[in-house]
């Protein structure tokens, strides 16, 4: 695989307050959050407008200056896996980073790699009907269907954690498709989850000079507990959208999706794996991103957790609460810019 340079100059994190507001009974309160500087010194004939940052799959809109200054500001603290990548998707780095508030991180040298793209669609049965599932994460974890053989230490963490193989996020689009990359040449782990639905997990590989498209996902009805649902808008404080914000719930009991039984033996013939038993993947965190009126609504699994909405350039807030099965939280966020 060609390797290309990139060098990263010093990390600061520090705790930055932000505002506080309130909504219902819930408060809104300020999130601790962490700077990120970097330099990148080789953009491989590519301009800096053709390369952005992304934050656990989701694209920040920020790209490096033309000096190769990258200033990000306003990350939230814990484990988070950092990307840059090439408007094209082929060209970049992923590295999952422990961001914590008032210490430093260096990541040293890091080589960008050039690699392939996986790209497909991600859908949810209805009724007798399928419909796309618009701003879900999906997740592809290098290693293929070795990942989940006998003895290979599943479950699989998402958003990845150190110990975690290498994982490559996105989100899908209005219309249910996504787009990963870039991807190192070799096999591939693809799936998403949403909660009351099983998952699904599709295979792939990828080598120089190819993509792998058509790597779509169906995920089909749990007989689960009802989830809850969580909605609402994002906003500049004292009025306007703000389009493409995250929202993000982080969950203090991960989610453990199982799949359908008929799929499994699909798969394992397919490959010819024998696979571990299930629980498969952990979700720790599920997300969506805001429409282009700021609005947002997705589900979560019931139980407590910390939910955050961010956006460059503005301070996040965060709200932390317990859901009941079937309940349903409204919770606008206003976010102060910076």
């Amino acid at each position: 695989m060609k390797r290309l340079g990139l060098a990263v100059t010093g990390v600061l994190l520090a705790a930055l307050l932000t505002g506080c507001g309130g909504l219902l009974l819930l408060a809104l309160a300020g999130l601790e959050v962490g700077n990120l500087y970097a330099q990148v010194r080789d953009f491989v004939g590519l301009e800096a407008s053709d390369y952005t940052m992304v934050f656990d799959g989701y694209d920040l809109g920020i790209n490096p200056n033309p000096n190769g200054t990258l200033d990000l500001r306003g990350l939230p603290s814990g484990t988070h896996l950092l990307s840059i990548v090439s408007e094209d998707e082929r060209i970049g780095f992923h590295r999952v980073v422990d961001i914590t508030s008032g210490s430093g991180l260096n990541l040293g040298q890091i080589n960008l790699e050039i690699g392939a793209v996986i790209s497909g669609r991600v859908e949810r049965q209805v009724g007798s009907t399928v419909v796309p599932l618009a701003g879900v994460r999906v997740a592809a974890a290098y290693g293929g269907p070795g990942l989940l053989s006998a003895g290979a230490g599943a479950p699989l963490t998402f958003p990845p954690t150190e110990e975690t193989p290498t994982v490559v996020m996105a989100f899908t689009d209005a219309n249910g498709n996504y787009r990963l990359g870039p991807c190192q040449f070799g096999e591939w782990l693809v799936t998403a989850a949403y909660p009351g639905f099983l998952t699904d997990v599709t295979f792939c590989t990828v080598a120089s000079g190819s993509s792998a498209s058509g790597q779509n996902l169906l995920l089909k009805p749990a007989t689960t507990s009802q989830p809850a649902t969580i909605r609402g808008t994002v906003t500049r404080e004292g009025g306007g959208a703000l389009a493409h914000s995250l929202v993000n719930a982080d969950l203090r009991t991960a989610l453990a999706p199982l799949m359908d039984a008929a799929r499994v033996s699909a798969l394992s013939s397919q490959t010819g794996v024998t696979f571990m038993a299930e629980p498969w993947f952990r979700w720790r965190s599920l997300a969506t991103v805001t429409t282009v009126a700021g609005a947002y609504d997705f589900e979560v699994p019931p139980g407590t957790m910390d939910v955050y909405a961010l956006k460059y350039g503005y301070r996040a807030k965060t709200a932390e609460f317990t859901l009941g099965s079937a309940a349903v939280q409204v919770i606008d966020f206003a976010l102060q810019p910076r």
